[in-house]
Parts: structure tokens; C-alpha cells; sequence
């Protein structure tokens, strides 16, 4: 619910900010840190507090991300670009509810969303070499 509310104003915002990347940033750690509360929440209203800002987070990130695809594609592969990217998307969401069962009965709860919160971070650190090597090689536009 958090999430769905809260795209349209985020998005907003993050198309007002001069830099995109930094606003996916503050989402990804949203996430992180509601990953690792879960892990160690004791009580529903503890597990609703991460779940409202894991929403967040997912709302501040997402429609970000979409956008900088839009603006480092030509408009010729844009829509297989962006189509990649939500089925990206599914197949993380598909992928975590197949295994995080399995993971959480080996290993227990709270050290299956640690290891969760890690692999974000862990993808995290390679989006930002990647954003930092795409900036560089970026030509401008005059």
C-alpha cells in the first residue's frame, strides 16, 4: 500500500532533483534497513514499520530507475529496455518467494533477510561502479 501511494509523489520529486542516482540510493538503503529490521523484529507493529518503509523505499527507487533508463536509451530500444527492467523486477520478486521459504527453514529468519539485505547492498555497490563508469564515458549533448 505504502508503495502504490507513494510513486506518484516520489516520482514527482525525483524528477525535480538534478541527481537521480542519489535519490535511487536513499531508496535502496530504505530497503536495506527494512530488510535488516525485519530480521530482527519482535512484534507486528515492528513488522509493519519496516514493511511501510520497505514500500517507501521500493516507491522512492523505482520510478527513478525507470526514468534514468529512459534518458541513457535511444528512443529505438527504450521500450525493450524499459520492458527488461519490470520483468527484472518480477523475476527478483518471483526469486525471492521461490527460495526465501527454503533459505529461512535452513538458515532461520533472521539471518535469511540479513543475507537479503546484503545481496541488495552488494548490487547496490555494482550499480553505483556502473552509474560512475556510464558518467564518465557520458558525452554532452551540445
Amino acid at each position: 500500500l505504502t508503495n502504490a501511494l507513494s510513486r506518484a509523489p516520489f516520482g514527482w520529486l525525483s524528477d525535480r532533483l538534478s541527481s537521480r542516482s542519489k535519490f535511487i540510493m536513499a531508496g535502496i538503503a530504505m530497503a536495506i534497513i527494512a530488510l535488516s529490521g525485519f530480521a530482527i523484529s519482535k512484534s507486528l507493529s515492528h513488522f509493519i514499520i519496516n514493511a511501510v518503509l520497505l514500500g517507501a523505499g521500493m516507491a522512492v527507487a523505482f520510478p527513478s530507475i525507470g526514468a534514468i533508463i529512459t534518458e541513457v536509451t535511444s528512443p529505438d530500444v527504450r521500450g525493450i529496455a524499459m520492458g527488461g527492467y519490470n520483468a527484472s523486477i518480477y523475476f527478483g520478486i518471483m526469486s525471492a518467494s521461490l527460495t526465501m521459504g527454503p533459505v529461512i527453514e535452513k538458515w532461520g529468519y533472521r539471518l535469511a533477510f540479513q543475507t537479503a539485505a546484503f545481496l541488495i547492498f552488494l548490487l547496490t555497490f555494482i550499480f553505483c561502479i556502473m552509474m560512475r563508469l556510464y558518467s564518465h564515458q557520458k558525452k554532452p549533448l551540445h
